[in-house]
C-alpha cells in the first residue's frame, strides 16, 4: 500500500499485503469472471459453508477477481495494458510468502497517471472513446462484493435456504464475514478508491474546485468496525470517538495516513464499555465507574468539561505564579457604552503588573483572535483572567507571527474578553454578556488574523514538514472536533495554526499542495480529502460561489460535538450572519427552530434530509441538530446535501419551498408488498419504491411502522387509521400520495433516494400549482422496465420461487386468482413543493 503517502516519521512499519492470488485475471468482465473461474451457482447453504470456512483456493479467487480483476480491466480498457501477477509481486524471505509489491503498483499507477507520450488532450479523447459503460459496469460489481463481504455475520439465518444463487446474489442478498486476510481488503478499498477519482476527475493539473468535486468510492469504505485500520488505532490508544471522526471525515487513503500518527494527547486515557441493557441495569450494583467516564464512537469522556472541575492550567514547566485579571467594570463599558468589544494588549517578559491592559477595538487597530480548545486548560469559568505565564506565551506567539500578520501586539481571547456565566449575576453583567456573544462573528471577522492552540500540535516541529503532513495533522487535531472552533476557523481572514517551532498559515499550504505536481498519486489519494475537509469549515473565506456555504458548514457540523447543546443554534447564528440576539433570547429547547426561521434560503435537498427534525409545525423539515450524534440510536443516515447541489429553497410559514420533478402516486388498498411500492407511470414504465426500514426513519415516523420486529410499512392502513394525517382520495379506491425526486429515474443509474410525501392539501400538480405535503419517509425509487421484470422483481420482494408471480395490464397476479392492483402513477416534471 505504499502508493499511499505516508507520515515523515510513521508509528508503523509499511504494511505487508499478502499475494494469496495465484492465477491471473483473464481479462472478461468482473461480472461473470466466478463462472470462468469454476464457481458456478449452487444452493446458498451451500455458499455459506464456501465462506465460513474458506479455502486457500476461495481465498486466491477471491484476490484475483475484486483485486487483480479489477486493476487489469481499468488499465485494458483504458490504456490497452495488461497487467499480470507477476508484474506486482515479490517474495519476501523474512516471512517466505509472496506479497502485492505496493512499490510496483505504485509505478504503474503513475505511469497511468501521467500518460506518457500523450498530450493531455489526447488522453481525455482517450478515455472519452474508453468503455466507459464496461468500466462503470465493473467498478460496481467490485463495490457490491465489497459491500457484500464487509456485512456482520449471517451464516445462521442462511444455512437452511436451498436456492440456488451465483456468488453476486449471495454477497448482495446476505451478506457474510469476510474470509480475505484484512489487509488484502483494505487494499481493494485503496485501490477502488484510487481509480474511481482518478477516472472521475478531470485531466491534471487539478485545481482546488476540481478536488472539491470528487467524490470518492465512501460505501463501507475500511469499515469502522471490522478494518483492520480503525482496529489498530484502538490498539494504539487512539479514543474510539477520534477514530470514528477521522472515519467519517477522510477517504480510505486518509484514514491510513492518520493511522500512522501518534494519538493526540498521549498522557490521556481512553477506556470504553460497550453497554447492552442488562449490563447498564447493573451498574450501580458494580463497583464501576458512571457510562459518563467512558469513550464511545460519540462522545470522548476527556472533552466533555466537568465544570464544577475544571481548572485552568499553566505553560508546562512553571512552578506556578500569579493570576492577571481585566478589570470587569472596563469590559463592561466597552462592551455597552462603547458598543465595541475589548482587545489583550501583549506584554514583555520583564511585565510586572498583575492586571491585563485592556483597550478598545476600532477598525483602525490590528489585532490577532485566538482560538483554543477548553479543554487544553486555557478557558476560565471564574474571572476574566490569566496565569501570568499564560499570558506571557500568548503574548509571544501573537508578535512572532509572520508576513501580513507581523508587528500585531493585540490579540482577542474569549478568556478575558467574554464575561463568563459566574459574574453574569445582576443585569448589567448579563448585558453585557449577551453584547459580548452578539459581537463574536465580528471578533473573528475583523481580526487580521486567527491563531489556533491545540495542545498536540504545539509538541510537534514542522519546519522541514511536508504540506501534505502539516495539513494532515491539523484536519486530526482536537480542536477540528469542537463546535466552536468552527466558527473560528471558518470567519478567519487569515489562519494560523502554531506547532512548537512556527505559525502556519492555513490557505497558503492548501495552495501549495493543490498546485504540487510531483507525484500525481497524491491527486488521487490525499489531495481530495484535505480540500474537501478545508473546504468545509473555510468555505466562507474562501468565498467559492459554487457551493453553498450552509451546504459545507453543514458537512463540517456533522463531526463535531460540543458540551452544551443549546450552543448550536448560537454558533450557527453567528456563521451564517443572522440575528444572534434573537435566537439567544429564545428558550434553549426552541433555539434551532429559532435560528432556522431567520434564515431565509437553505439547500434545497434539505427536503430530502432524514434525521431528526423539529416537530413546529411549518419548520418539521429542518435537523433539530446537525452536530455528530450523542448516541448509536440517534446515528441515522442523514441525507445531508451534497457540495453540488447548489440549488436554494425558500423557508416559509408554511414549510420548505423547492423545485423538483416527482411523481403523482395513487395507491391502492393492496400496497405496499413487504415495504414496496408497485406503480406504473402514464407512460407504461414500471417502477418499483423501496420504504426504507424502521431503523432508517426519523422518530417522528417511527408511529407509522409496524412493530419494530416487523419490517414493512403499511402504508395504506396507517393513511385510513390516522387522525394526525389527511388522507385524499383520487376519485376511486386510492389514495393520494407524492414522491419528490432528486433526479430523474432512468434505466441507467438504478435506484434514486426520494422522498415520500402526503398532502396537507388537497392540491393538484396540474397546471404546475405548489403541492402541499409532509414529508413521510425517505423512498429509494428503481425503473424496473417491463411487467416480466417487474414479476421477478414482486417475487425477489416476497421470497417467492421463480415464475410464480405475473403481471397483467394493471394487476400483480401471485396466484391464479389472487392479487393486487398495480399502483397508477403520474410523473411531475419541476414541480411546485411546499414540504412541511
Amino acid at each position: 500500500m505504499s502508493h499511499i503517502p505516508r507520515p515523515s516519521k510513521p508509528l508503523h512499519a509499511a504494511p505487508k499485503v499478502p499475494c494469496e492470488a495465484i492465477e491471473d485475471y483473464d481479462s472478461g468482465p468482473l461480472n461473470s469472471y466466478p463462472w470462468r473461474a469454476g464457481w458456478h451457482d449452487r444452493p446458498v447453504r451451500e455458499w455459506s459453508k464456501v465462506f465460513r470456512a474458506a479455502s486457500w483456493e476461495f481465498r486466491a479467487f477471491l484476490q484475483t477477481w475484486l483485486f487483480f480483476g479489477l486493476l487489469q480491466r481499468v488499465l485494458l480498457l483504458s490504456t490497452k495494458r495488461k497487467v499480470e501477477i507477476a508484474d506486482l509481486v515479490t517474495y519476501d524471505g523474512d516471512t517466505q510468502e509472496s506479497l502485492v509489491d505496493s512499490g510496483k503498483l505504485a509505478t504503474i499507477l503513475d505511469e497511468w497517471l501521467r500518460h506518457p507520450g500523450q498530450t493531455d488532450d489526447e488522453y481525455i479523447a482517450a478515455l472519452r472513446h474508453t468503455n466507459r459503460r464496461s468500466l462503470e459496469a465493473d467498478f460496481v460489481e467490485v463495490i457490491f462484493m465489497m459491500a457484500g463481504l464487509e456485512r456482520r455475520d449471517r451464516f445462521d439465518k442462511v444455512d437452511h435456504i436451498n436456492e440456488v444463487c451465483s456468488i453476486r446474489d449471495f454477497l448482495t442478498q446476505c451478506g457474510v464475514k469476510n474470509p480475505m486476510n484484512p489487509l488484502i481488503t483494505v487494499s481493494i478499498n485503496l485501490l477502488i478508491e484510487t481509480l474511481t477519482l482518478a477516472l472521475d476527475g478531470p485531466c491534471r493539473p487539478y485545481s482546488k474546485a476540481d478536488y472539491r468535486e470528487l467524490v470518492a468510492f465512501r460505501q463501507k469504505r475500511l469499515e469502522r468496525h471490522t478494518s483492520t485500520i480503525p482496529q489498530r488505532m484502538r490498539s494504539d490508544g487512539w479514543c474510539p470517538y477520534q477514530i470514528s471522526m477521522l472515519h467519517e471525515r477522510f477517504n480510505a487513503a486518509g484514514l491510513c495516513y492518520a493511522s500512522d500518527f501518534e494519538r493526540p494527547r498521549s498522557d490521556q486515557v481512553h477506556p470504553t464499555l460497550r453497554l447492552h441493557d442488562s449490563v447498564e441495569t447493573r451498574l450501580s450494583s458494580l463497583s464501576l465507574q458512571t457510562p459518563s467516564k467512558f469513550c464511545t464512537h460519540y462522545r470522548c469522556a476527556q472533552t466533555q468539561l466537568d465544570m464544577a472541575k475544571y481548572a485552568q492550567s499553566h505553560v508546562t514547566g512553571c512552578a506556578g505564579c500569579p493570576q492577571m485579571v481585566a478589570d470587569r467594570e472596563q469590559i463592561h463599558s466597552i462592551l455597552l457604552e462603547k458598543s465595541s468589544f475589548p482587545l489583550v494588549l501583549a506584554i514583555d517578559e520583564d511585565w510586572e503588573g498583575d492586571n491585563i491592559e485592556l483597550i478598545e477595538y476600532s477598525d483602525d487597530i490590528k489585532f490577532v483572535a485566538i482560538s483554543h480548545v477548553w479543554s487544553d486548560g486555557l478557558g476560565n469559568l471564574d474571572g476574566n483572567s490569566l496565569h501570568r505565564c499564560q499570558m506571557w506565551r500568548l503574548s509571544k506567539m501573537v508578535k512572532a507571527l509572520p508576513g501580513e500578520a507581523s508587528n500585531i501586539i493585540c490579540f482577542w481571547l474569549d478568556t478575558v474578553c467574554v464575561p463568563p456565566d459566574s459574574q453574569a449575576t445582576d443585569e448589567t453583567s448579563q448585558r453585557a454578556q449577551a453584547a459580548a456573544l452578539n459581537k463574536m462573528r465580528q471578533s473573528y471577522e475583523d481580526a487580521h488574523a486567527v491563531l489556533v492552540l491545540d495542545s498536540w500540535l504545539l509538541e510537534h516541529r514542522i519546519q522541514d514538514i511536508r504540506d501534505t503532513e502539516t495539513l494532515m495533522r491539523i484536519l486530526c487535531s482536537n480542536w477540528n472536533t469542537r463546535l466552536w472552533t468552527l466558527q473560528e476557523g471558518a470567519l478567519a481572514r487569515l489562519l494560523f495554526f502554531q506547532f512548537a517551532d512556527i505559525a502556519y498559515e492555513a490557505d497558503s499550504g492548501v495552495n501549495r499542495l493543490v498546485n504540487d505536481d510531483s507525484c500525481p498519486l497524491n491527486d488521487v489519494t490525499l489531495k481530495p480529502t484535505i480540500v474537501q475537509c478545508f473546504q468545509d469549515f473555510r468555505s466562507l473565506a474562501w468565498d467559492d460561489r459554487k457551493i453553498s456555504s450552509i451546504t459545507a458548514l453543514m458537512h463540517a457540523l456533522k463531526v463535531r460535538t460540543t458540551s452544551v447543546a443549546s450552543d448550536e443554534a448560537l454558533c450557527l447564528a453567528a456563521l451564517l450572519n443572522v440575528d444572534i440576539a434573537a435566537v439567544w433570547g429564545a428558550p434553549e429547547e426552541s433555539r434551532m427552530h429559532a435560528l432556522w426561521q431567520l434564515v431565509k434560503r437553505v439547500p434545497a435537498a434539505l427536503v430530502f434530509y432524514t434525521g431528526r427534525k423539529l416537530t413546529h409545525k411549518g419548520s418539521r423539515w429542518a435537523p433539530t441538530s446537525l452536530l455528530r450524534p450523542a448516541t448509536e440510536d440517534e446515528d441515522i443516515p442523514t441525507n445531508l446535501p451534497q457540495y453540488f447541489n447548489t440549488e436554494l429553497g425558500d423557508v416559509t410559514p408554511e414549510g420548505l419551498r423547492v423545485t423538483y420533478d416527482g411523481y403523482e402516486l395513487f395507491l391502492t388498498n393492496g400496497a405496499p408488498i413487504n415495504g414496496l411500492i408497485y406503480f406504473k407511470d402514464e407512460h407504461g414504465r414500471h417502477f418499483e419504491g423501496t420504504l426504507i426500514s424502521d431503523s432508517f426513519v426519523h422518530e417522528d415516523h417511527l408511529v407509522f411502522f409496524r412493530p419494530r420486529q416487523s419490517r414493512t410499512l403499511d402504508l395504506v392502513a396507517l393513511l385510513q387509521s390516522s387522525g394526525n394525517w389527511p388522507v385524499y382520495r383520487d376519485g376511486t379506491n386510492g389514495f393520494v400520495v407524492y414522491i419528490i425526486m432528486r433526479r430523474f429515474v432512468d434505466a441507467t443509474m438504478g435506484a434514486e433516494s426520494g422522498m415520500l410525501v402526503v398532502p396537507t392539501a388537497q392540491t393538484s400538480g396540474r397546471g404546475g400549482g405548489t403541492i402541499y405535503g409532509r414529508s413521510l419517509c425517505r423512498l429509494n425509487l428503481r425503473l424496473v422496465g417491463s411487467a416480466e421484470k417487474m414479476a421477478r422483481s414482486v417475487e425477489l420482494g416476497l421470497n417467492m420461487p421463480p415464475r410464480t408471480v405475473t403481471v397483467h395490464g394493471d394487476r400483480i397476479e401471485v396466484a391464479p386468482g389472487q392479487g393486487v392492483l398495480l399502483n397508477r402513477a403520474r410523473h411531475l416534471k419541476s414541480q411546485p413543493w411546499c414540504v412541511d
